[in-house]
């Protein structure tokens, strides 16, 4: 990534989700989690696609942290109001 990327998405919850994305899809689970809890710190709060479903995310869930992120994010989406 170029600095220019980075920059960006450490401004935005989804670019930053899309990065915890990718780096999950390449076993990069350490990145991964960084980057999704740099996703949630910028709002990116949605948690049926974070714990549940096929995705790359699936293979942080037997980590701490994810479970911790994730006792985080189930709270804050159940409160959210539109």
């Amino acid at each position: 990534m170029t600095a220019p990327m980075v920059s960006v998405a450490r401004r935005d919850g989804h670019s930053a989700e899309m990065i915890a994305y990718w780096y999950a899809m390449t076993d990069e689970l350490e990145k991964a989690l960084a980057w999704l809890e740099h996703a949630v710190e910028r709002g990116f709060i949605n948690y049926p696609l974070l714990a549940a479903g096929d995705s790359p995310f699936q293979r942080l869930r037997s980590e701490a942290r994810f479970e911790q992120l994730m006792q985080r994010v189930k709270r804050e989406w159940e409160e959210f109001e539109v």
